[in-house]
């Protein structure tokens, strides 16, 4: 996928972390939120946050009732994954 885009982007390695921290319960399944992009550090200290999301949320998937199928889903922007709790 991540060839396919403008901007590069992978999918999670850890797959316990996956489970755990970006799989987004929706009305009827799931929508798994593993593939990531990093944006630009800014300063020296500070680690550049990743952009978590859904390439292509599955077909029949509603969120808050509202229909999703097909559409890239944002699910979070924060650091890595599992750093913290």
């Amino acid at each position: 996928l991540g060839k396919a885009m403008s901007i590069p982007c992978s999918p999670e390695r850890s797959r316990a972390l996956v489970e755990a921290e970006l799989t987004k319960t929706a009305d009827n399944g799931e929508i798994v939120c593993e593939m990531h992009t990093k944006m630009r550090q800014i300063g020296k200290n500070h680690k550049p946050d990743r952009i978590y999301f859904c390439a292509r949320v599955p077909d029949g998937i509603r969120l808050d009732g509202k229909k999703l199928e097909g559409a890239i889903y944002i699910y979070k922007i924060t650091e890595h994954s599992g750093g913290k709790k």
